[in-house]
């Protein structure tokens, strides 16, 4: 508590009063009535109880950490929570945070209550105390709190399960030797190997206990290399992968192997942990846990990993563990795409969601995992300023939260937050390493930024790490085609489209690089977003405003393309605001003060300031 906590609490007749006036606003707490100037004024329960509270403390500074733990009953939350319920209450009495006439803002003090205040007579201490703010019908600030301290617990939870019942952690050590047909090839492997090995953490030493053996072949006449992770008792495989050994090298071979294996193993290790004791040493179910994990790693789309822990639940139907994985699985999966296609079974989805979540607790399921579900689903039918309650403090240190981290990098680039999304995949990358997807949203975020050539180098080096995986190779073919130099865009840039997209983006390059006026309509069955992105790249605004002003809203997830560096000079128009409102942009920025990295620039900072 700060020095100021003796007057956190209303003390006297301020605590113990049913009205707290000033000659212009009124507070009636037992019926939560406001009148400002003598007309009512509709404000929530929390930003109420918020006011009260500086109101009767007045004109005493109350700090934020006072005011977070009174206002909240001691329920911990984000500073974000208080900067939107004290915009609630200036909004609601008409008040400018520049020309404050009911509260002060003390840079690194907290808020203060300025007018006089009065106390009624009557007193209210058996009143009740106002209900929390409904977000919408069974989703309470209560229960967002209680979800984002739930959601922080989950690794606790599972570094704990994980040494329940003498369970040891899943590590792994190298086989004794190779078959001929690896070291005639790789002398030089089992070095690399040995090397690569004692830097990670699911490794160890030749001879040691461990739960795993790692294993290798060539087939005879094939150019793949055949990796199998066994168990070590019995040397049944539970899980293999493949390797492309075209232009390997000893040394980079041996870091892909120990690096897949790592991810595979810590993956399976979290997912093992929400599973019944029973289940975890059954070495079937093991691997269709290695199974979700390598589809998980390499995966293009969701449905794929949906589809794995669907396989997983129904071999192992009666375990809480599973149930609660499939609805986080579920709940991860977007229903609303990029490019304007809605799920028309989103409601029904929720509801298999909440199914699963209800039956795992109902049989002992783990608390957390479920507590992850319920945060998952509710960021789903959450506004955006609860999403960022939700979501700011998602944890990813273990594969299960690692779903939180994805929604909450979505959220940074639907608000304009490139910087800080770019931040948090780069650090999951380094506990990551061989998760595909990481990688494309990474260069895809950096490719928002402006920053083409980091983009680049990150799709090219996912490339030398997962050569087998395509999706890199035909994201930095699209990087090229919209950023690339002119020859790169006339040759990568246009390799393997079908002739409709070669014909646009030979028409874009016309008037890119030679001067011509637009596409015309070879672009015409190309999305609207890319359509929009390529005007605002040729520096055709008004263009690119009307593309972007044709945007669904209901599609939110679209709304990540304003945020572009191409659209940059969009924003210094009154019609980029406006079709920002639609999407709820300058509402969220308002009323959690947090401002997109567009405005730190020093062309739009004065713009910002106008709008914000």
């Amino acid at each position: 508590m700060s020095e100021s906590s003796d007057a956190s609490i209303p003390t006297g007749n301020a605590r113990d009063a049913a009205i707290l006036s000033t000659s212009r606003l009124t507070l009636d707490r037992l019926n939560h009535i406001v009148t400002l100037d003598g007309q009512p004024v509709a404000l929530r329960p929390t930003p109420f109880k918020l006011l009260w509270t500086l109101m009767a403390t007045a004109p005493q500074v109350q700090s934020k950490s006072d005011l977070l733990e009174t206002v909240w009953d001691g329920v911990v939350v984000g500073d974000e929570v208080l900067t939107t319920a004290i915009r609630d209450i200036r909004r609601a009495l008409g008040e400018e945070i520049r020309d404050p006439h009911f509260i002060r803002t003390l840079p690194r003090r907290g808020y203060a209550f300025i007018p006089p205040v009065q106390t009624g007579h009557q007193t209210i201490e058996d009143a009740d105390q106002p209900e929390p703010f409904v977000v919408r019908p069974g989703l309470s600030r209560g229960l967002i709190a209680g979800l984002v301290i739930a959601g922080c617990l989950a690794l606790v939870w599972l570094f704990g399960s994980r040494l329940q019942d003498g369970e040891a952690p899943y590590r792994a050590a190298l086989a004794a030797s190779w078959p001929d047909t690896v070291t005639a090839r790789f002398p030089d492997l089992d070095r690399h190997l040995e090397s690569e090995a004692r830097r990670s953490s699911a490794f160890v030493s030749r001879g040691e206990p461990s739960g795993h053996i790692l294993d290798m072949d060539v087939a005879d006449g094939q150019d793949r290399l055949n990796v199998r992770i066994l168990g070590a008792d019995d040397a049944v495989p539970e899980h293999g992968f493949e390797l492309d050994l075209a232009s390997a090298d000893s040394e980079d071979l041996a870091r892909r192997i120990i690096l897949i294996t790592t991810d595979l193993l810590h993956c399976a290790e979290d997912v093992q942990a929400m599973l019944l004791p029973a289940n975890r040493r059954n070495r079937s179910v093991g691997s269709l846990v290695f199974a979700l994990c390598e589809t998980s790693r390499v995966a293009s789309s969701p449905y794929d990993r949906v589809n794995a822990s669907e396989t997983l639940l129904s071999a192992i139907p009666d375990d809480p563990g599973a149930m609660a994985l499939q609805a986080i699985m579920l709940a991860s999966r977007p229903d609303q795409h990029l490019f304007g296609r809605t799920d028309p079974r989103a409601e029904e989805l929720e509801q298999r969601i909440s199914d699963l979540l209800a039956r795992s607790r109902t049989a002992g399921g783990p608390e957390t995992a479920i507590a992850m579900g319920e945060r998952l689903l509710a960021a789903r039918q959450a506004s955006l300023v609860d999403q960022a309650t939700l979501l700011d403090t998602a944890p990813f240190n273990d594969w299960i939260a690692f779903r939180l981290l994805f929604w909450r990098v979505v959220l940074l680039r639907r608000t304009g937050r490139l910087a800080e999304a770019a931040h948090l995949l780069d650090q999951a990358r380094a506990r990551w390493p061989t998760h595909a997807e990481l990688r494309i949203i990474l260069s895809l975020t950096q490719t928002m930024q402006g920053l083409h050539a980091d983009a680049a180098a990150t799709l090219v080096d996912a490339e030398t790490l997962l050569p087998e995986f395509s999706a890199f190779s035909a994201t930095l073919d699209r990087q090229f085609a919209f950023y690339g130099t002119e020859t790169e865009a006339r040759t990568r840039g246009l390799a393997g489209a079908p002739p409709h997209i070669s014909d646009c983006m030979q028409a874009f390059n016309a008037a890119r690089f030679g001067g011509a006026d637009g596409f015309g309509n070879d672009c015409d069955r190309l999305d609207i977003s890319h359509r929009a992105q390529m005007y605002a790249i040729l520096g055709d605004v008004d263009g690119a405003l009307r593309q972007v002003e044709a945007f669904d809203p209901e599609a939110a997830g679209i709304g990540i393309i304003l945020h572009y560096s191409e659209f940059a000079p969009l924003w210094a128009t009154p019609r980029m605001w406006d079709i920002a409102d639609r999407f709820g942009l300058p509402e969220f920025w308002r009323e959690t003060g947090i401002r997109p990295d567009m405005c730190f620039q020093e062309r739009l900072r004065e713009i910002c300031d106008a709008y914000l």
